[in-house]
């Protein structure tokens, strides 16, 4: 490890005016020396070091100093161009699968933040997003001026710990410094270096035990549709897409400091009205469906969403969560899910003839300006609706752990679905079974069979009447 020492270079005479001002107050030649500011100042090039002290202390020399025997040690940029418009995740010169799962880790894991330009976004995302450029980038040793300086504190500790996370699960080394002293608990350095104003300095080696912060503070409680709706414009499919009135709704909130920082929505995989109906009853009874996660952007990264996964909020045994997210960030394998298989990402025919007309009614702006035999592609999309929420039913028997339907029952269920889809229309008919690929999890006791059927979110629970 290299030591740097510096001095404030001494005062070199000046111009007329510098001299006038030296004869005027008396000043002798002996009292514009080099004046030191550094000395044997060790700085590591591994792990994480926090430089901060008072303003003027040296700490944006030292840094320059390291980076001056460090050429590898890189500064985290944003775009080249600051007029750089392409959204963020076009900044990646890396497959989508590892641009979004590097997203997530640093704390940006959501459809908005994936297609916002880094111009637009928050001083805390930005942060975020130079991290995982400059990881994209294959650097290893970073180096920080102003570390978190902008944000307010609430989010610099936020950001401070989702930080240090990042770098030691991927191996990244970083020298940072910062006037403010606050980010000692959440960024947990390996090495402390405080600069004081006159010149001295303290240096502390620490373990590197970085603590969640405001963890003392975090609370999960009962919540309300009202809490979810707070957080609603940062989930990517908004609102709910069962009417709350007609399904077994809970809610679950996690509090920072007595702030909604992260919703869970729980419901019953059907209607209440359909419990009269042993077929449904028993399902609902079996099996939890969990609608919505959402974690407000600036409280991500500290453990919220697993704490919200976890299976014992649930008042039934089998929780079972699909997430287009999902497919790119398991996050519920970190609160003890698996994965299942979900059957919407299996190809039939019925599944292949509706991506088919998929193609061309996108291509004509949506399903109301589409050209095309209305009632024979109504035809088709209400098999195909049958055909997946047959396959949700069987999958969530299988994922509550009951035992299969007999032929007969399994005929009734199939019925009752096509009197459902028969009240829609085409365009309800087309949100619920156009193609939408999603990742599948269930926690719970080991369930029996193949659980990988599965279908159509949308259908049945457009149909939220009594049967």
């Amino acid at each position: 490890m290299h030591s740097y020492s510096w001095s404030r270079p001494a005062f070199g005479g000046g111009t007329e005016s510098s001299r006038i001002i030296t004869s005027v107050f008396g000043l002798s030649d002996d009292r514009f020396t080099a004046v030191p500011v550094l000395e044997d100042v060790i700085v590591p090039s591994t792990g994480i070091t926090y430089v901060t002290g008072y303003s003027g202390a040296g700490k944006s020399k030292l840094l320059e100093l390291f980076r001056s025997q460090h050429p590898e040690a890189h500064v985290p940029s944003g775009p080249a161009d600051p007029a750089d418009d392409r959204p963020l995740v076009e900044l990646f010169d890396m497959p989508l699968q590892k641009t979004l799962s590097l997203l997530g880790q640093v704390g940006l894991g959501e459809a908005f933040t994936y297609l916002t330009p880094y111009n637009r976004l928050s001083d805390g995302q930005r942060a975020r997003a130079r991290l995982a450029l400059a990881y994209s980038e294959s650097r290893r040793l970073l180096v920080i001026d102003e570390f978190l300086s902008t944000l307010d504190r609430e989010s610099a500790r936020i950001a401070a710990y989702g930080f240090q996370r990042f770098c030691r699960r991927n191996g990244v080394s970083a020298v940072v410094a910062t006037a403010h002293d606050d980010l000692v608990g959440a960024l947990g350095p390996d090495l402390l270096i405080k600069l004081d104003y006159n010149g001295e300095k303290n240096v502390v080696q620490q373990p590197c035990l970085a603590a969640i912060p405001f963890e003392e503070t975090v609370r999960i409680r009962p919540g309300s549709l009202a809490d979810y709706e707070e957080l609603a414009r940062f989930h990517y499919m908004g609102g709910l897409d069962v009417p709350p009135d007609a399904f077994d709704i809970r809610v679950h909130v996690a509090e920072v400091s007595g702030k909604v920082a992260g919703v869970k929505v729980l419901s019953s995989p059907y209607p209440n009205a359909w419990q009269r109906f042993r077929e449904f009853r028993e399902v609902n009874e079996a099996l939890t469906i969990s609608r919505r996660t959402v974690v407000h952007p600036v409280f991500r990264s500290i453990g919220l969403a697993h704490r919200l996964c976890d299976p014992r909020l649930a008042s039934r045994d089998h929780v079972y969560i699909r997430s287009a997210l999902g497919r790119f960030q398991p996050f519920p394998l970190s609160a003890g899910y698996r994965s299942v298989e979900v059957a919407d990402n299996r190809e039939t025919e019925l599944s292949a003839a509706v991506a088919e007309l998929a193609v061309s009614v996108e291509a004509a702006g949506g399903p109301g300006k589409w050209p095309g035999d209305r009632a024979k592609a109504t035809t088709l999309l209400r098999e195909r609706g049958v055909e997946l929420l047959v396959g949700e039913y069987v999958q969530y028997r299988e994922l509550g752990g009951l035992m299969p339907l007999a032929h007969a029952e399994l005929s009734r269920v199939r019925r009752w679905f096509t009197r459902c889809n028969d009240a829609l229309s085409f365009e309800q008919l087309w949100e619920a079974a156009r193609p939408f690929l999603m990742a599948g999890f269930i926690a719970g006791r080991e369930t029996t069979g193949d659980a990988a059927a599965a279908g159509s979110t949308a259908m049945g629970r457009e149909a939220g009447v009594s049967p």
